[in-house]
């Protein structure tokens, strides 16, 4: 497994569409913060907090906050980092010259999920790293700690959208299509915030990661309930990896 990763980094290092996602990414966050432009493709963003945003003049942390709410957004671009690190190689075949050098099911998918976990982190980092230089360049006041704040939406964004990309990754393999999983990975959002808003079923909110992200990180949780989540997405995330490596345990090499 550990020589699948140092594969898989080496070959998405050396390519020209992760140093384009890359430069978008920080990109993005400076604009973004600069225009104290706020706001994501949800049904039920807390209102509160959102309001408070567009309402005031922004501080190095209020752009933290804010660029919380662009999960959507992030989420979509980085299905160009799952299609370098896996739905290429399936929709390739190459997997297969993997899985027949030894290497288990289990393994590959595992060495997959950590290979895209540890993308996303670098990413996130760079996205919301590059919102608070933007901020303290502007002059903008510090408006609080930023340490807290900051790690927890690195680390927050990384976990849920891997789970998401996981779970991408258990439905290419049922299907055995890229298609299938892009589609999954743009809608999964809309649906769940959406089912929720309309059918009032409260327990669709242990799936609606990108709202989830936003009540962690602001502190709009007690901690029973941030402890629930994070164990509902855990649970999620093991089911994805052991589910995804039994589906290709039923295909043929």
């Amino acid at each position: 497994m550990i020589n699948q990763i140092r594969a898989d980094l080496y070959r998405q290092n050396h390519s020209i569409g992760m140093a384009i996602i890359t430069l978008l990414t920080i990109v993005w966050a400076m604009v973004s913060t600069q225009q104290e432009a706020v706001g994501g493709v949800s049904v039920n963003a807390p209102e509160k907090l959102l309001n408070r945003l567009i309402a005031k003049h922004w501080s190095v942390l209020d752009g933290i906050h804010a660029a919380n709410f662009a999960g959507t957004f992030t989420l979509w671009l980085f299905i160009v980092v799952l299609v370098i690190v896996f739905s290429r190689e399936f929709s390739q075949k190459t997997y297969k010259n993997t899985l027949v050098s030894g290497i288990s099911r289990l393994q590959f998918i595992l060495g997959k999920y950590l290979v895209l976990l540890a993308d996303v982190v670098v990413l996130f980092a760079l996205f919301f790293g590059s919102a608070t230089v933007t901020g303290l360049i502007l002059g903008r006041p510090m408006g609080g700690p930023l340490a807290h704040d900051f790690l927890f939406s690195v680390l927050l964004n990384s976990f849920f959208v891997s789970v998401i990309f996981s779970l991408s990754i258990t439905v290419m393999i049922s299907f055995n299509t890229v298609v299938a999983q892009t589609i999954f990975v743009i809608t999964w959002p809309l649906i769940i915030s959406t089912a929720t808003s309309i059918l009032h079923w409260h327990w669709l909110r242990y799936f609606d990661f990108y709202n989830m992200t936003i009540s962690l990180t602001t502190g709009a949780l007690n901690a029973t309930l941030q402890a629930r989540y994070l164990f509902v997405s855990l649970g999620l995330l093991i089911v994805s990896i052991g589910a995804s490596s039994w589906l290709l345990q039923q295909k043929e090499l």
